[in-house]
């Protein structure tokens, strides 16, 4: 280093390389149409952090404030999430790893297609029904 009166000093100083810091994409597996689930991030690095992700259609953008953090979904159809960008407070990126499928089961549904319309307390009655989507089904 040199100053305006061309006054010189060396000085030897070593920069130290911070360590890759890593974000991990967890949870998933099935629902059921219209129901919600939890995806889980594990962060490192500082607080916060902004999370760009995906669900292989849609980039979606969430920031995160604790290590261990959520992100509440409900898929229409199957999907797999995964992190497309982490970056931490000090502007760090992190390695992303992690991928989650989820698979959306349709609700059973029924139909009603006839009953018995007479009837007294405590009498049987037939009532004629129908299901659809993915059986097997139980019925109370």
């Amino acid at each position: 280093m040199e100053d305006q009166n061309r006054c010189a000093v060396d000085t030897i100083f070593t920069i130290k390389e911070r360590e890759a810091l890593h974000a991990l994409l967890s949870g998933g597996n099935s629902i059921c149409e219209g129901d919600k689930m939890e995806l889980f991030i594990n962060l490192e690095g500082t607080s916060p952090w902004d999370v760009t992700y995906t669900d292989g259609r849609d980039i979606m953008q969430a920031v995160a404030t604790e290590r261990t953090t959520s992100i509440e979904i409900s898929p229409e159809v199957d999907v797999e999430y995964s992190l497309v960008k982490v970056a931490d407070a000090a502007g760090c990126e992190l390695e992303t790893s992690g991928s989650v499928p989820v698979e959306v089961y349709a609700k059973p549904g029924v139909s009603i297609l006839s009953a018995g319309t007479d009837c007294c307390l405590g009498d049987a009655v037939i009532v004629d029904m129908m299901f659809f989507n993915e059986g097997p089904w139980s019925v109370t």
